[in-house]
């Protein structure tokens, strides 16, 4: 029997209240399915999101089941494909990958069938989706901004401080609305302003005033941002700014197409403008702080085995002066007592750390225990090695010859021996594509890495790690080491086999030493892989 994922979705409330709500799909899509014979093995559902990408929490969790490996259903069925992507270069080649792992998409409002003509005409379906949807986007985007010229406000979350409020239009049933102060939030937005402009607070030190009293950002911690967000947001002096950035990409949008809206001030206008000053008066930019030399080799890939959260990097006063040290994030943005990890001097958990990649992780036999596991990987993916592929090909190659010999010699052809033929002449051609893209191939690279390449390459990073006359490349130190992981004096660090293969084979075909510009260029084509040294050597 044939299995079945259903998936519905709609993109906003509006819709979800109307004909195109998730259960009206779901009770069609299973009507169609008990009508087929399918068996539903799997239901999936966004609310309130657009198709336009695949930023979509339960199409990323159906995908993945997929393109597992054997795919979890046979078919995936949407009421449309509209409901499916909207964007047909993206539709087609979520289709073809699909096919490819043995699973079909099916619409069961645009049946189509699976040949040339119903592939061409998916995609038209799909196509004319995209231009609605950029319609429909275009003509949504001018109604808001005409309700924001209104004084309304659009529908999102209010900012902190502001609440939203209905309001009934005389001769009309649908309701606008509008923003109106939250008299406690709006307590604390003065509160923040005043401790900014009066005392020698900054926003890190205001955040963890609030957090030590227990006042919280709608359920969350105060961060920096969150308070420099206030500080900065015009809407608190009664003016609010809609259309200033770009939905979509986030990109700040020319200041002829903003909207303003005027609301009711939580501060005066001097007030707001005052601190402006203050602001920018402390702004690295304009007061040039010393610049520090320290190359901050982890921030970035250090994080906090308590919180979870990055460490990174602070100073302290000392008997030798200043240092610098890795703190955890959380205690620094936020307050210290959220968090009961302890920092570390960045000097000497450096030196450690290269130390431990020089000696115990980089080492010829724990990279070439990694490299066995990656060919090991790639086989049990399917993968084939050159070897393999050319006594493949050979032996279609035989198979075709003697079929002509015997075609030469008068044989009578008929339509099995026109099957058989046509098989092996496709099966050769896709045997001599692998053959022929092979060669720039991560697998080829990783199945060329012999001992000597891998003692070669482990002896000239060492000597990178280990050199103190000159600072190891953060950038590519990052490539090969994707977190280091520090919790009660214990470091974890994990990183990727496919990056340290790419870059072993790089060092190799440029017989030169390791630069980081030029293995991270190499390394575009490496996927990364969630693994560790922590575990055993095989």
């Amino acid at each position: 029997m044939i299995r079945a994922a259903l998936y519905a979705r709609v993109s906003t409330t509006r819709q979800a209240e109307k004909q195109l709500s998730v259960p009206d799909q779901f009770r069609q899509m299973r009507g169609w399915c008990n009508k087929e014979g399918f068996k539903i093995v799997a239901e999936f559902k966004d609310e309130g999101l657009s198709a336009t990408d695949d930023r979509r929490p339960d199409f990323q969790r159906m995908m993945a089941q997929a393109y597992a490996k054997p795919p979890a259903f046979d078919v995936i069925i949407v009421h449309s494909l509209s409901r499916f992507f909207r964007d047909h270069l993206e539709l087609g080649l979520h289709d073809k990958n699909l096919r490819k792992n043995n699973v079909r998409l099916i619409s069961i409002t645009q049946i189509t069938d699976d040949d040339a003509n119903g592939e061409l005409i998916r995609n038209i379906n799909a196509l004319f989706d995209g231009y609605q949807s950029k319609e429909t986007a275009k003509h949504t985007l001018r109604s808001m901004l005409e309700n924001a010229r209104q004084g309304y406000h659009n529908g999102s979350k209010p900012p902190y401080g502001f609440s939203v409020k209905n309001v009934q239009l005389p001769g009309r049933k649908d309701v606008k609305k509008v923003l109106e102060i939250d008299q406690e939030e709006a307590e604390v937005v003065r509160t923040i302003f005043t401790q900014y402009f009066e005392s020698s607070n900054g926003v890190k030190g205001i955040a963890a005033t609030l957090n030590e009293r227990g006042i919280q950002n709608r359920g969350k911690h105060w961060c920096n941002s969150m308070i420099h967000d206030i500080l900065t947001g015009t809407i608190y002096m009664g003016e609010r700014i809609f259309n200033r950035h770009n939905w979509k990409t986030g990109e700040l949008k020319p200041e002829s197409e903003w909207i303003k809206v005027p609301v009711e001030a939580i501060m005066s206008e001097e007030i707001f403008l005052l601190v402006q000053e203050k602001l920018h008066s402390r702004s690295p930019a304009v007061s040039h702080p010393r610049r520090l030399t320290s190359p901050r080799l982890l921030t970035g890939i250090l994080k906090c085995g308590i919180c979870g959260s990055n460490m990174t990097m602070a100073t302290g006063k000392g008997e030798g002066g200043t240092y610098y040290y890795y703190r955890c994030s959380t205690k620094t943005r936020k307050n210290v007592r959220l968090c009961s990890s302890r920092p570390v001097r960045m000097d000497k958990f450096d030196k450690r750390v290269m130390e431990a990649l020089a000696n115990i992780i980089f080492t010829p036999e724990r990279v070439e225990a990694m490299m066995l596991e990656l060919r090991r990987t790639f086989r049990e993916d399917g993968g084939t090695d050159l070897k393999t592929l050319k006594r493949r090909q050979e032996a279609l190659q035989l198979k075709l010859k003697n079929s002509y010999r015997a075609i030469s010699t008068g044989i009578e052809i008929d339509q099995f021996f026109r099957e058989e033929l046509e098989n092996l002449k496709r099966q050769e051609t896709e045997v001599s594509i692998k053959i022929s893209s092979y060669q720039d191939s991560p697998q080829a690279a990783v199945e060329a890495i012999d001992r000597d390449t891998v003692e070669i390459f482990c002896k000239t990073l060492r000597s990178e790690l280990l050199d103190t006359s000159k600072p190891f490349s953060k950038q590519y130190l990052q490539m090969l080491v994707k977190e280091i992981v520090l919790k009660d004096g214990t470091a974890r660090i994990r990183g990727g086999y496919f990056p340290l293969a790419g870059a072993i084979r790089y060092s190799a075909e440029k017989k030169k030493p390791i630069t980081a510009k030029s293995v991270i260029g190499f390394n575009g084509i490496w996927r990364p892989r969630d693994d560790s040294n922590v575990r055993p050597l095989p």
